[in-house]
């Protein structure tokens, strides 16, 4: 991968409950202008040998109501809420994402992805004169509202800060509710973020897992863990 490939960096926080949720929400509505509210259909992709998880990467198709985006995380670290990776996002040609639309295909050979170029080196062995097919895992359910909040509001700073309100539901059965705000000072934000949310008496938590290990969680929890050759 390019050295200057890009690099994404997420304050994300796990909110407790329901309560919890809608009181950021109505915060948010009040304060901040709504830019987006959509539903999302994460698709995760992986090899039948599992060669990306192997490569600590990530790979997903997202399907919205306006875009089909592909996306690959490399070299994740998430500590205290922070997470930061390297991150390749192109949309789909219209063909590719008319199919996705339609129903996620059994196989996809990586190649007819935008990305292709980021991912083959992380599945192409030396003796292989072709890469593997991709395999959907599954899908994580999101429905995303996305917000601009004036700083002056949080810090008294000029300039806005950007929030993504997310309800998920993956393979387990088990909502996730978490707040994140993706911004290259991200962790300058924190502690202003979290005494504005405790004092609307939401005690959020760093969240201790990515979108992809909760739905790997799950996955496992159903024992649906192997993608199949069928």
């Amino acid at each position: 991968m390019s050295s200057d490939a890009p690099i994404e960096i997420e304050l994300k926080l796990a909110l407790p409950d329901s309560a919890g949720y809608d009181t950021v929400r109505g915060w948010l509505d009040a304060e901040a202008d709504l830019v987006a509210a959509r539903s999302q259909q994460n698709l995760y992709l992986d090899t039948a040998d599992l060669r990306l998880r192997g490569a600590r990467a990530m790979l997903r198709v997202r399907v919205e109501p306006d875009a089909v985006r592909a996306t690959l995380k490399t070299k994740a670290r998430l500590q205290d809420g922070l997470m930061c990776s390297v991150e390749h996002e192109a949309s789909l040609d219209a063909e590719l994402a008319a199919r996705f639309r339609r129903a996620p295909p059994s196989r996809l050979d990586p190649r007819a992805l935008p990305i292709a170029a980021a991912v083959l080196p992380l599945l192409l062995a030396a003796d292989e004169p072709e890469p593997p097919r991709l395999h959907v895992l599954g899908a994580l359910w999101n429905e995303r509202r996305s917000y601009r909040l004036d700083r002056r509001l949080l810090d008294g700073q000029e300039g806005t800060i950007p929030f993504d309100l997310d309800r998920c539901l993956g393979p387990s059965g088990v909502p996730r509710l978490e707040l994140e705000l993706e911004h290259p000072d991200a962790a300058a934000f924190a502690d202003d973020v979290y005494a504005r949310l405790l004092a609307l008496g939401v005690l959020a938590t760093p969240s201790e897992q990515s979108k992809y290990s909760y739905f790997l969680e799950g996955l496992e929890a159903t024992g649906r863990d192997e993608p199949s050759e069928a």
